[in-house]
């Protein structure tokens, strides 16, 4: 520890400062674009809508439905449900109706996104419930204490909110084995926009780590 009693020594003390934090910066990679290469294991995915949710109700007289104590799956396919092939791909996982399952074990980046607009003219405060959710579910199958929530996000609707277009997003790094299903959940049917652009879900394999990892 030293001290400057003067502006003499004052500038001294500056200047071995300016000395010791002069250091060379190590020069960046060089990045070649011919040798880029995808993960081998990636899938990128928009959710499909219930099949016949509301059957011919007319729209005026919908609402959401909201079964007891349970939330609602949401489905990677079905047959009116077609990927776009300049916006969606699957590598190496295994599309499921309801979830994508992993074929590879490793650390994986995993996420979804989904716009909460119910199919209603009603105000959200005639629902049942004003607060649903937004899940990120995984299953091993056979092992209940490894199956459960992985990401989850609480939204409020409100009538008079100026940011009622905003989306929920979640994404986070876990390890996944062999057999895993990924699916997505929410807190009820005619929660969602279902747009490709702003309801979907996907991941991303990162590395394989030690495979005695939990």
């Amino acid at each position: 520890m030293c001290c400057a009693f003067n502006d003499s020594q004052m500038s001294a003390l500056m200047a071995l400062s300016m000395r010791r934090n002069n250091t060379l910066e190590a020069p960046l990679p060089e990045f070649n674009v011919s040798k880029f290469q995808f993960s081998p294991v990636s899938a990128h995915r928009a959710l499909c809508p219930p099949i016949n949710a509301f059957l011919t109700e007319p729209n005026e007289n919908r609402a959401p439905q909201f079964e007891s104590g349970k939330n609602i799956v949401v489905r990677f396919e079905h047959a009116n449900c077609i990927p776009s092939p300049q916006t969606e791909h699957v590598r190496g996982v295994e599309v499921l109706t309801y979830g994508l399952r992993i074929q590879q074990p490793g650390m994986y980046y995993v996420y979804s996104n989904i716009r909460f607009r119910p199919e209603s003219n009603q105000p959200c405060k005639e629902f049942k419930f004003q607060t649903w959710g937004h899940y990120v579910h995984k299953t091993r199958v056979n092992d209940p204490a490894h199956t459960g929530r992985l990401l989850q996000t609480t939204y409020t609707c409100c009538d008079e909110c100026a940011a009622q277009d905003e989306t929920s997003y979640l994404g986070g790094v876990f390890h996944f084995l062999d057999g895993d299903v990924i699916s997505i959940h929410v807190s009820g049917h005619g929660l969602v926009s279902y747009e490709n652009k702003t309801s979907f879900a996907g991941l991303l394999m990162l590395g394989s780590p030690d495979s005695t990892a939990d």
